[in-house]
């Protein structure tokens, strides 16, 4: 006889309603499930054959009647009866239980499909080329509140997900058009590939109905959208895109702008700046438009400009100046007004920083020569915190006029407070330049001469108006003292500002005697009886310096110093030399000062993807010069969101006295902060210093007005899709609500209905109950 399971009858197989398009591989999330088809079939699929079952069921039957029958005491036949019909019920239970019943219900699961719509928030979106003059971005905002009804629609009857997208793209809850949205359209490039992409990825393979793309087509990131709409013909994911924007230049465009505001990035308190303002404008006629420049907020300059007719025609740049008197970081705005009708009033604002310091010292170095002293020097004080350098090197007579090669005018004058003259005749000079210079020197400034072959005696110098102020007698026969000569400190000097080039005087005595020697040195006639040697090449002199006036004035009869850092790899003793020269015959040592450590950057303004300088100058102050010896200096960046501050790096850059660099390439817009920290053994800060700088994002948006509607054609037809201009944007929507969309999928639930608590419970029941009775018939 056939076994249980191949003999009871089997439960039919339901079959789902054939769905709208291919199922696809990974369901789509349910939004609802309502049984849209039900129905339930019960069998029984038995432990054991039919026939032992009806076997088991009569020898029950007779077990039964044959208990009570042969009973030695007398039953009433009311128990009789009662008893035996609970023992039959609950062999009969245990009997329904070995044919074990099943109930198997079969429905359909419904599930939604997906449905985007995506709107461009880019700053191209703000041109007012529709009808109207209006914007793109106030007409797409009315296409959606147009349609409200039909995205009702959508949404109910598909799961829709909303997006923004310009450089990046972002899911909102509302799109413009919508109440309660406070979208705008600020996003400075449009990335419609970035944005495809993350449709491909969000889909997970689920049908779709597609997507619906409110854009004027602006793709300006580099790349290539064509592959990204290919592959969502290839997933079913149809564009549906909506273009607005004319793909001309209007007849009637009118547009002013701040083409650029150029402003120096560093300026000193009393110190005068200049801000130009360049302004580019396209106008049928002239207009007339007020240019303000404010600094923090606080307008310096106010003027009505006359801009003539004609298409991308520049004004005259303004010149505006500025005389700081606050130190730190301070941002420039400039802004022309709006003409009526412009298409464009972004672009009407510009805005730059500088940062305000104190008062530097202002060094005039005029060289006549091509040599590497010069570079070397150069890259010494022009790194320097506390030097503002202007650096000529006039090597030939014809590249620079003899009223070049010094200030000349008193406010020049005012900004210096040393001037160095290289390997330059004395001829090439003016005489009233070199009077100047003299009386310079006389009320507070100073001058330095360092060697070469045609300065000193050869170069007439003892001729000039300062021969004087120097500190040595010269001679046009003082000539030339071959080397090699070793450099020596002046015995009782040693411990002179200028020569601590070290941590302490020893480690500044065995410095000098560690540089390599010099291949020669100008020679003087004789040293003037005021003036003191600090240092001697062999038995030569070789640093001389002397006070003149109120001020000081100085020889060094050598120009091999940049042997010290290519061939004795001693930067820090090339550099530490010369700004202590430098810093001595100012007056203004910075050893003596309170600041020990200055953060600096090259800029202040960086744009995106650029690769920024960051320097910590950490000097060895009177006040501090012990504690820094084995101090850690840690420098740091942060960006700075209103209150929240997010660190992009901290890092240890070295120990002690010294210039750290740290190259930085900055990819987020916005602000940042360099921080440098000095910080003792102890744990304790000692000095530190920062400095603020803005990244923006190139703004190349509005750049081209015109709209790319042949690329979303394109983009639309690659994806199976289809393109709707502004007037038909309502067709777009029905296009979306009769797309084939969702899947029915069958959904079986099998009970067993004898695997159950209540089974077992029911069972048990029985048997207690005939036992009750029983015991209360006095059966047991």
């Amino acid at each position: 006889m056939a076994q249980a399971d191949s003999a009871a009858p089997k439960p039919p197989q339901p079959q789902a309603p054939a769905p709208a398009q291919a199922e696809p591989t990974a369901s789509a999330p349910v939004d609802a499930a309502a049984p849209a088809e039900s129905y339930t079939h019960y069998h029984f699929e038995p432990f054991i054959p039919g026939w032992m079952l009806l076997a088991l069921s009569a020898l029950i039957l007779l077990g039964v009647r044959r208990a009570y029958k042969r009973s030695t005491r007398a039953i009433r036949p009311e128990y009789k009866m009662v008893l035996g019909f609970v023992r039959l019920s609950a062999c009969g239970l245990l009997l329904l239980c070995l044919t074990r019943p099943v109930a198997v219900t079969t429905h359909s699961l419904t599930e939604k499909g997906l449905c985007y719509i995506a709107i461009d928030s880019s700053g191209s979106m703000n041109l007012k080329d529709m009808q109207g003059r209006r914007s793109r971005w106030e007409c797409t905002a009315g296409i959606i509140k147009d349609e409200h009804e039909s995205l009702d629609t959508l949404s109910s009857k598909l799961e829709l997900h909303r997006y923004l997208f310009d450089g990046s793209v972002r899911e909102v809850a509302k799109l413009p058009g919508e109440q309660g949205s406070t979208a705008a359209a600020t996003g400075t490039s449009t990335d419609i590939t970035a944005l495809l992409e993350k449709l491909a990825a969000e889909s997970g393979g689920s049908s779709s109905a597609g997507a619906l793309l409110i854009t004027d087509g602006r793709h300006n990131l580099p790349t290539d959208v064509v592959p990204a709409a290919q592959e969502l013909g290839r997933l079913g994911i149809p564009l549906c895109i909506i273009g607005v924007g004319q793909d001309a230049t209007p007849g009637d465009f009118k547009d002013v702008a701040i083409r650029s505001l150029i402003v120096p990035e560093k300026a000193f308190v009393g110190g005068r700046t200049i801000f130009r303002v360049d302004i580019e404008s396209t106008l049928k006629k002239y207009e007339t438009v007020p240019l303000t420049v404010e600094v923090d907020g606080k307008k310096i300059f106010e003027r009505d400009m006359i801009l003539q007719p004609g298409a991308n025609h520049a004004a005259p740049e303004v010149e505006v100046p500025y005389i700081p008197d606050v130190l730190g970081l301070h941002r420039v705005t400039a802004t022309i007004g709006m003409v009526q009708e412009e298409a464009n009033v972004i672009n009407n604002t510009a805005t730059a920083f500088f940062r305000v310091f104190r008062t530097k010292i202002g060094v005039w170095y005029v060289e006549g020569a091509i040599r590497p002293e010069f570079g070397k020097i150069r890259a010494a004080l022009d790194t320097a915190p506390n030097v503002s350098l202007h650096a000529i090197n006039a090597f030939m007579a014809n590249n620079s006029a003899s009223n070049e090669l010094l200030p000349t005018k008193p406010e020049d004058w005012a900004q210096l407070r040393l001037v160095i003259i290289g390997d330059i005749s004395a001829l090439r000079f003016e005489e009233s330049g070199l009077r100047d210079l003299a009386k310079f020197v006389d009320e507070g400034g100073s001058v330095l001469m360092i060697g070469g072959k045609s300065n000193f005696g050869a170069g007439g110098w003892q001729s000039s108006p300062l021969a004087e102020v120097f500190p040595v007698e010269m001679s046009p026969g003082d000539g030339q003292e071959p080397g090699p000569l070793r450099i020596t400190p002046v015995g009782q000097y040693v411990d002179h500002p200028i020569l601590s080039v070290g941590e302490n005087f020893e480690d500044s005595t065995v410095a000098w005697l560690k540089l390599p020697m010099l291949p020669g040195v100008n020679r003087v006639t004789s040293v003037h009886p005021t003036a003191e040697v600090l240092l001697k090449a062999g038995s030569k002199e070789l640093l001389v310096v002397k006070e003149y006036g109120k001020g000081r004035s100085a020889v060094f009869m050598a120009d091999m110093t940049w042997q010290w850092v290519l061939k004795a790899n001693q930067p820090g003793i090339h550099r530490k030399f010369w700004r202590n020269l430098v810093t001595w015959l100012t007056r203004s040592d910075y050893r003596d000062a309170a600041k020990a450590v200055y953060a600096d950057a090259e800029r202040l303004q960086y744009l995106i993807g650029e690769e920024a300088t960051f320097r910590a100058h950490v000097n060895a102050t009177e006040k501090w010069k012990d504690a820094l010896k084995n101090a850690r200096i840690t420098v740091s960046l942060a960006r700075i969101q209103g209150t929240t501050v997010t660190q992009v790096f901290t890092e240890v850059a070295g120990t002690g006295a010294g210039e750290f660099a740290k190259h930085f390439t900055l990819g987020t817009a916005g602000t940042y902060r360099f921080k440098a920290v000095a910080t003792g053994a102890d744990g304790v800060v000692i000095d530190s210093d920062s400095i603020d700088l803005q990244v923006t994002a190139p703004d190349i948006e509005v750049d081209n007005p015109r709209a790319n509607i042949r690329l979303l054609r394109r983009i639309a037809d690659l994806s199976g899709g289809k393109y709707f201009d502004y007037g038909n944007a309502h067709k777009a929507f029905e296009y979306l609500l009769a797309r084939p969309s969702g899947y029915s999928k069958p959904q079986t639930d099998v009970i067993e209905l004898w695997n159950s608590a209540w089974v077992i419970a029911l069972f048990v029941s029985l048997l207690s109950f005939e036992w009750l009775m029983r015991k209360k018939w006095g059966l047991v």
